[in-house]
């Protein structure tokens, strides 16, 4: 209820929040399920994710810090701040 409440407020930005989560999902989905990626093990499991979990390491970490900066850069663009 309070996503919908919020959505209200954000003039429709919450549907960028929501196609990006969903994108997110579908690859790490099918990415796993298609075994399109196979871990080595040269890299340890902190750097590459904890048991095949991309988020569970740095560089998932680091993506999703990079993708939450360039997201609120583009919504303080289009408030005009």
């Amino acid at each position: 209820m309070k996503l919908v409440l919020k959505g209200e407020e954000s003039k429709d930005r919450l549907g960028l929040s929501i196609g990006i989560h969903a994108g997110l999902v579908w690859g790490y989905y099918i990415i796993n399920v298609g075994e399109l990626v196979r871990y080595s093990g040269s890299v340890p499991d902190w750097v590459t994710g904890i048991n095949g979990n991309p988020l569970a390491g740095a560089i998932g970490l680091l993506f999703l810090s990079v993708l939450a900066v360039a997201m609120r850069q583009i919504s303080e663009q289009s408030k005009g701040l």
